[in-house]
């Protein structure tokens, strides 16, 4: 899918916080690392950048509903997915006393 609005400049910046937290996980072998909270800042101040201009080219109170709708709609049936999980392993995997 070819969008000529598309900025692949931001896609390295993401790109480059991905590693800043991938690499503070592994800080286990390479303690000198870190920095991996700033990789999940980054991250967020990215998202939040694309999210205003998408919302800035609304017009209309309706595109605003719909834009909501389809990012809920994306969104909310993985939370869900995970959030069963979550559940279903602690059940299992936890000690009674936790329950």
């Amino acid at each position: 899918m070819l969008n000529k609005n598309y900025r692949h400049d931001i896609d390295g910046l993401r790109s480059l916080a991905i590693m800043g937290v991938f690499f503070f996980h592994l800080q286990i072998f390479y303690p000198a690392w870190k920095g991996g909270f700033l990789g999940v800042d980054i991250f967020f101040v990215i998202s939040g950048f694309i999210i205003f201009n998408l919302l800035k080219k609304v017009k209309k109170i309706k595109d605003v509903k719909n834009f909501i709708y389809r990012r809920a709609r994306r969104l909310l049936p993985n939370l869900f997915l995970v959030c069963f999980l979550i559940f279903v392993i602690y059940i299992f995997f936890f000690p009674d006393f936790l329950l």
